[in-house]
């Protein structure tokens, strides 16, 4: 037995991450994982698309967003956490996610970099502790919250993402608006008893999206009530049917003439 042991601890201290990204693997990783395949999640069956997921953080933004709004129990999620495993087992190690790897090799800007690695460490957190939060609690509610507010909390991260991009030294700023809009629909859903975890988990996931870019903006994502009750009342309106109209933080503009203004956050409407 010790023999083993012994041998096992040499066999992995002698395995070395592959230092490259190799292009011809990472297609096929891509393909084999997001694809149709017998394994594949079957984001996409266009091999364009399937190159450009680690290029364009809507992708798998989208993607993973309709999977955790299915109504099916942990299924989905568990099928698209272990496609995430698969991806990186298949890559052999993180080089294809390093920012060297993809400023330089893949041509992508340093926005669209964070904005991958993002989504990347938000489901990272969604398929580990995130997900023993839904488990532990009403997973439906989060479920359902979701699935009635996808476009919306779209909205909540391109807002994000173009705010900072135009107004970088007040990040800090951005990134806890990002998490009171992510959080508004699951406090305003009907399963009161599990509302603290599922606001917990949707802040928590949106300091998880942030930390690659602004890691220092962490602590300062307030998960809290007290905070969002201001967002609330300045962002959300109860209407008459029982539906609720969200408005996203107003949208930075940046401009020669004019420099910074603000233009109105877009409204939407959604029943919980």
């Amino acid at each position: 037995m010790l023999a083993l042991l012994l041998l096992a601890t040499v066999a992995v201290a002698q395995y070395q991450y592959p230092t490259t990204c190799e292009s011809p693997r990472l297609n096929k990783c891509l393909t084999d994982v997001f694809g149709d395949g017998e394994y594949g999640l079957g984001v996409s069956t266009d091999t364009a698309t399937l190159q450009r997921i680690l290029k364009d953080y809507t992708i798998l933004n989208n993607w993973f967003l309709s999977q955790w709004g299915r109504d099916d129990g942990i299924d989905t999620i568990v099928k698209n956490c272990n496609g995430l495993t698969n991806l990186y087992h298949c890559l052999g190690g993180p080089v294809c996610f390093s920012m060297k790897n993809m400023l330089q090799d893949q041509g992508i800007s340093k926005e669209d970099a964070y904005a991958v690695r993002g989504v990347l460490a938000e489901y990272g957190f969604n398929c580990g502790a995130g997900l023993g939060t839904m488990l532990s609690g009403n997973i439906k509610c989060i479920q359902n919250a979701i699935s009635s507010s996808q476009d919306y909390l779209k909205g909540c991260t391109a807002t994000y993402l173009n705010n900072v991009l135009h107004d970088e030294p007040r990040a800090c700023s951005y990134a806890n608006q990002l998490a009171l809009c992510y959080m508004t629909p699951f406090h305003l859903s009907e399963c009161r008893t599990e509302q603290d975890s599922d606001t917990w988990w949707a802040c928590n996931s949106q300091r998880e999206f942030v930390a690659p870019q602004f890691g220092y903006c962490y602590n300062e994502m307030a998960c809290t009530e007290q905070p969002l009750g201001a967002f609330l009342e300045q962002h959300h309106t109860v209407n008459a049917d029982g539906s609720h109209t969200l408005r996203l933080p107003d949208l930075v503009q940046k401009s020669e003439k004019e420099g910074f203004k603000t233009v109105r956050g877009k409204e939407f409407t959604i029943r919980l």
